[in-house]
């Protein structure tokens, strides 16, 4: 269920948004799978991880920013249509709250950590967050006075390393952020064995196509010619710039195996554009680009 789905159930006649801004590091956290708490170092205090204690009582720690009946400001929040949802992973320390209400009474509630774009009922139910409502839910703030946040806070971040949890060609996670599946692959270019990097995969309308899937296996299958091309060109490279970089004298090629990793393969919707392989090098800030369309054809950037 989304943030909308669940507002979309309500007879909503008033609503109160809260926020909090504590220095995390002020508290330690502690997931509980279906739970979460808060210690607070200064005085050992457990604080509850909810707008709501288990009492019904509002959390100290929040906030009022405003209680409203104007109920055509929640009307974007409800109204947003987006299937491309971030994916529940854990518990979190929730910095915004929103309690609804009919007659007076509190009828839902959510808790919302803004920053890894996700969500919980007051009723500890999971709910999942869009790009587009945490956009909506940040102007709802922002029209109060309350910046949530300073700084721009890519959608990319809170799922940035999530694809380690998913292995090629098996299994694939979908990331929101750039519309795009993600695992961790197993490949064999620019080592002595097998290294993991990571694979993203432009969907084929939603999915994962099986030629996909097998363009990058063929890749795989013919990496013994592959690095025999990618390490003569990166020994010319490294020689190249050597002294600019003050890197280490080599005395053979393979000596680069340790210079030169996978960071990432990207596979193409169309099977004429070429796989994209980033390669991390001695260059921390722009390493190496290589375009590979077979075997035969391999084009450094």
């Amino acid at each position: 269920m989304t943030i909308t789905d669940y507002l979309s159930k309500f007879e909503i006649d008033k609503f109160r948004i809260y926020y909090r801004e504590v220095n995390r590091f002020d508290y330690i956290f502690t997931d509980k799978s279906n739970t979460s708490e808060l210690l607070r170092v200064q005085d050992n205090m457990t604080i509850n991880n909810s707008i709501l204690n288990s009492k019904g009582e509002i959390n100290e720690t929040y906030e009022l920013i405003v209680r409203s009946s104007n109920i055509s400001e929640l009307e974007n929040l409800i109204q947003v249509d987006s299937n491309n949802v971030f994916p529940n992973r854990k518990n979190s320390f929730f910095d915004i709250a929103i309690i609804i209400e009919n007659k007076e009474e509190i009828i839902g509630g959510l808790n919302v950590d803004f920053r890894n774009r996700l969500a919980k009922s007051i009723e500890n139910q999971i709910l999942y967050v869009s790009s587009e409502s945490i956009d909506e839910l940040a102007a709802l703030y922002k029209r109060y006075n309350c910046q949530i946040t300073k700084y721009y806070l890519p959608p990319s971040i809170p799922i940035n390393n999530h694809w380690t949890n998913y292995h090629f060609p098996s299994n694939f996670f979908y990331n929101p952020a750039f519309e795009l599946y993600e695992a961790t692959i197993n490949t064999g270019l620019m080592c002595l064995n097998f290294e993991h990097a990571r694979i993203e995969i432009s969907p084929v309308g939603t999915k994962v196509s099986v030629q996909q899937i097998k363009r990058v296996q063929q890749m795989e299958s013919n990496r013994f010619e592959i690095n025999k091309f990618l390490i003569n060109k990166f020994w010319e490279s490294y020689n190249y710039v050597k002294e600019d970089y003050e890197l280490p004298y080599l005395n053979k090629k393979e000596q680069l195996y340790f210079f030169v990793k996978t960071s990432s393969i990207i596979v193409p919707i169309e099977e004429n554009e070429p796989i994209t392989i980033f390669f991390r090098t001695w260059d921390d800030e722009h390493g190496q680009t290589v375009y590979y369309y077979d075997k035969d054809k391999i084009e450094f950037e």
